[in-house]
């Protein structure tokens, strides 16, 4: 019945000459926003590879994002996101208030549940429409074979390299951290830092008693250039009842590195991000694990009407010792192709068909190919 409903509402706003803006909750003082997404998948549609740690995809029949905030101050605000997917359970992604001007100008305080500032992809998801297609890129959601205890061995990574899996992502961008973060603009570079409980591989990381630290330095010399680098370390391992590591909890760390560049001029958009992420593991003869990912993604506005994006990205694990002297890689590696035909039926209205298929260096896994027809409102 609730994924009928949401259907319905879906085919209403079709009709409707609306615009996206943000709406005032009367007297409350609060303002309104949201995006509702209903999407049809053939082909490869039973595939998981999309689905993120709680089930939520991209590629669900239905999504929706509630936005809402106040201002109780003007250098005080609050902001809350809430998340409707029906693969899993309605939820709050993000929760923070955000304190402006502090001690000088464009220096900004978050603090709660926080969109974290590494990287590029988290400052896109916080608007609307910045994501061109109906996939997000594979480094802030793709699941590993390697679990958030950390207890595993060489061969049970190895021979445990399924495409669907329970394991951790290398980043996790959809639901926010807690923790405190500092953002400080002023002409032409900005950067970021800030202390969260969990790291960016493994929300379960708020288990232990360590936190994560992060660094992020950019630059926009012109109009429509943005590049930097971040930087993120931290302590990953989940602490369970029944864990007997040869050290504390705290001593394995996660070391991330990133770069992101972002350009725009005329109808075009080009974003592209690079991330490396190594765990640190107690029963590796190496001592640690890695993996890095990057994509490049390009958007061309055809008309004012309609657009054309493409995002391909690359996955590649590094190599362990088997058990038997023989380097292999912990993961299987892949490259994803992922395009979209894009008709904008109304300001913030859409209509996708979008084209992702996923190719896997090793020939016993088969590529994953989806096609999908998305309609995709702000309001």
């Amino acid at each position: 019945m609730i994924k009928l409903l949401v259907l319905l509402s879906g085919m209403v706003l079709l009709a409707l000459p609306v615009q996206a803006g943000n709406y005032n909750l009367g007297s409350t003082g609060f303002e309104f926003s949201g995006d509702l997404t209903i999407t049809f998948v053939e082909m490869d549609k039973q595939s998981e590879i999309n689905e993120n740690l709680r089930g939520d995809d991209p590629f669900n029949l239905a999504r929706a994002r509630l936005f809402f905030g106040k201002e109780f101050h003007e250098h005080i605000r609050m902001d809350l996101e809430l998340l409707w997917d029906d693969g899993a359970d309605p939820r709050i992604q993000g929760a923070y208030f955000t304190f402006s001007d502090l001690l000088t100008s464009g220096l900004d305080a978050k603090v709660g549940l926080i969109p974290h500032p590494f990287g590029n992809y988290g400052h896109r998801s916080t608007y609307f429409n910045q994501n061109p297609l109906i996939g997000v890129p594979a480094m802030w959601h793709y699941i590993t074979p390697l679990s958030s205890r950390g207890d595993q061995a060489a061969t049970e990574l190895i021979g445990n390299r399924a495409v669907e899996n329970d394991g951790i992502p290398m980043g996790y961008d959809t639901c926010w951290d807690t923790g405190i973060s500092l953002h400080y603009e002023q002409g032409w570079f900005e950067g970021a830092t800030a202390i969260t409980q969990a790291t960016l591989s493994s929300p379960y990381a708020k288990r232990n008693d360590g936190y994560q630290g992060t660094v992020k330095l950019g630059l926009h010399p012109t109009y429509g250039l943005r590049f930097g680098g971040s930087a993120a370390y931290g302590p990953w391992i989940a602490r369970r009842d029944d864990m007997d590591l040869p050290d504390a909890i705290e001593s394995y760390m996660q070391t991330a590195l990133g770069a992101y560049a972002e350009y725009s001029f005329g109808r075009w958009q080009f974003f592209s991000e690079w991330m490396q992420l190594r765990w640190e593991m107690p029963f590796i003869e190496e001592g640690d694990v890695s993996a890095w990912s990057a994509y490049g993604e390009a958007k061309w506005k055809v008309t004012p009407s309609y657009y054309l994006a493409a995002r391909y990205d690359r996955f590649q694990y590094g190599e362990i010792d088997n058990g038997n002297g023989v380097e292999r890689e912990w993961g299987y590696s892949f490259n994803r192709l992922e395009t979209a035909l894009a008709w904008r039926v109304i300001r913030e209205g859409f209509i996708r068909l979008d084209y992702q298929g996923t190719f896997f260096d090793h020939s016993e896994i088969d590529p994953v190919h989806l096609i999908a027809l998305q309609f995709e409102f702000s309001f």
